[in-house]
């Protein structure tokens, strides 16, 4: 998070296929999932960092993180 600017996380729900996770999703879309484990230690961590954190089924992701994803189509690949 140090090296990006306008960070957001944005919380997603555990599912049979994983645990709860967090997009961070910086100023310019740039992306990244990580595991967390629970809600309560995902929001630990966004208070700890001072990052804000959205309920990804409730705000939907921004349309900043869906540009990026159209001007990288080589992330997708992984």
């Amino acid at each position: 998070m140090a090296g990006r600017t306008g960070v957001e996380f944005y919380l997603e729900p555990e599912t049979t296929a994983t645990d709860t996770t967090v997009v961070a999703i910086a100023h310019d879309g740039e992306w990244i999932r990580r595991r967390t484990g629970s809600p309560r230690v995902a929001a630990a961590l966004a208070n700890r960092l001072g990052l804000p954190l959205y309920v990804a089924a409730k705000t939907g992701y921004p349309e900043r993180m869906r540009a990026w994803n159209r001007a990288h189509p080589e992330r997708r690949a992984r």
